[in-house]
């Protein structure tokens, strides 16, 4: 009787743990995921200030830059490549929505 009423004390604590445990990984991955959210938009927007880039770099490719612009265009233009790179080197891997809702079950 005393070992039932230990296990069961045990069990109890256990059970607690799991909860706080399954409630930690919920907030977390809901942090992760707007966190990818984010590094997403980022991604996207540098992606379209690249574009917005090279249609003014062929517009204005009849020379009508001077080599100083040219060169501060190109700058802007790598380091908004180094953006993209950098950002989608981050962005976590998503886990699988079954992977993620299956709480840890006890035997």
């Amino acid at each position: 009787m005393f070992y039932y009423k230990q296990l069961k004390l045990i069990n109890q604590k256990l059970d607690k743990i799991m909860s706080a445990i399954t409630d930690w990984a919920a907030t977390e991955q809901v942090d992760l995921t707007n966190i990818s959210n984010e590094l997403t938009a980022v991604v996207s927007g540098v992606t379209s200030l690249n574009s917005q880039i090279t249609a003014l770099q062929a517009q204005l490719s009849g020379g009508t830059l001077s080599a100083t612009d040219q060169a501060a265009l190109d700058a802007v233009k790598a380091a908004s490549d180094a953006l993209v790179t950098q950002a989608g080197a981050i962005i976590p891997a998503p886990v699988p929505a079954a992977q993620a809702a299956t709480p840890v079950k006890q035997q």
